[in-house]
């Protein structure tokens, strides 16, 4: 019998209690299985919608049912059953993965490095100012997801185990408190996963860059600074003032 011939609709509650969330997970987990292909969350939530009752209002709270779930690795749930559909890691440096394929250079550095940065909104600019060092890039865009937290840590560990390299990831973000909270929970999840250790520098947006820049303060949040408010040459100065903490020659 498959999964939609086994539909039955739960009574939608906006407090469930901890069988009936027992029951929506199981069904779902059984969909990702019957599944020859990986898909997101929100792709499986649409099904519950069709098949088990749950309304759209509901899916903030199955978001918290599945990160409960595959954090904890929960009745065969596990950090990579979906895909995250949106995020993407670009490599750049690697022999055969980066696109297009470009020689290894990687091997002579002494580190290996990744820029990570808060917003999509940033890709462009970095793509611009690091394409001369081949460094690889991983844009959150918000909160990174937990299917691209377990790929990194996967990641790490392959470059260790692959380069033996010490590893140095240089963050780049808002100066606020959802900027600090951002790299904070991805880190939490990644270290936990990631079988080898590394190092995180966060290279900015900080208090003393924004001041020494004179960044217009965020008038809804005293206090805060968005990286957009740098210009375009002040931005640029904070990228490379990163990639100097790195000794490696530009063609390298």
């Amino acid at each position: 019998m498959g999964y939609e011939e086994k539909a039955v609709c739960l009574k939608v509650t906006m407090r469930r209690t901890t069988k009936e969330i027992a029951e929506i997970m199981k069904y779902a987990k059984e969909l990702i299985d019957s599944l020859p292909y990986k898909v997101s969350a929100r792709k499986i939530f649409y099904k519950l919608v069709q098949y088990r009752g749950l309304q759209k209002k509901d899916y903030t709270n199955f978001k918290a049912y599945t990160s409960d779930y595959r954090k904890n690795f929960k009745d065969g749930w596990h950090p990579n059953i979906m895909h995250d559909g949106v995020r993407q890691f670009y490599p750049r440096g690697f022999p055969k993965d980066a696109q297009p394929a470009e020689p290894d250079r990687i091997i002579d550095r002494p580190c290996y490095s990744e820029l990570w940065f808060e917003s999509v909104g940033m890709i462009d600019q970095f793509f611009y100012y690091t394409k001369d060092y081949h460094i690889s890039l991983l844009p959150f865009m918000g909160d990174l997801s937990i299917p691209m937290k377990w790929e990194t840590a996967e990641r790490l560990e392959k470059v260790h185990e692959t380069y033996g390299k010490h590893i140095k990831i240089l963050y780049f973000g808002d100066c606020d408190d959802k900027g600090k909270k951002i790299p904070h929970s991805a880190l939490s999840d990644i270290r936990a996963w990631c079988k080898v250790g590394f190092e995180v520098v966060h290279i900015g947006l900080t208090l003393e860059q924004a001041m020494a820049y004179k960044i217009p303060k965020n008038v809804t949040k005293p206090g805060a600074y968005q990286w957009e408010g740098l210009t375009d040459a002040q931005a640029k100065e904070i990228i490379l003032s990163g990639l100097k903490m790195i000794k490696w020659s530009k063609r390298g």
